[in-house]
């Protein structure tokens, strides 16, 4: 997987916005510490309510998403969903 994410980076200019989710505080800063040494910029949630509005205002810049499976929040659902289905 982390491969995968690195071929996203398509040169140093190139900043593939990430949105990183997840109810662990310590996850949430490794992976963004990974991501961003990879060339990401990084959006963090703590739980899918607060993703989806994160996926709402953004989604045209949004390139992929990391989640938890299991997550806080009603609209966990929503977050699989494109933003003009939720």
């Amino acid at each position: 997987m982390w491969i995968k994410l690195q071929e996203m980076v398509v040169s140093a200019t190139c900043v593939c916005p990430v949105l990183v989710v997840g109810d662990d505080p310590l996850n949430l800063v490794v992976l963004q510490a990974g991501l961003e040494e990879a060339g990401f910029q990084v959006m963090l949630a703590s739980h899918a309510d607060e993703a989806v509005i994160k996926l709402k205002r953004s989604a045209a810049e949004i390139a992929a998403l990391i989640t938890d499976i299991r997550l806080p929040g009603s609209a966990t659902a929503g977050m699989s969903r494109g933003p003009h289905e939720t």
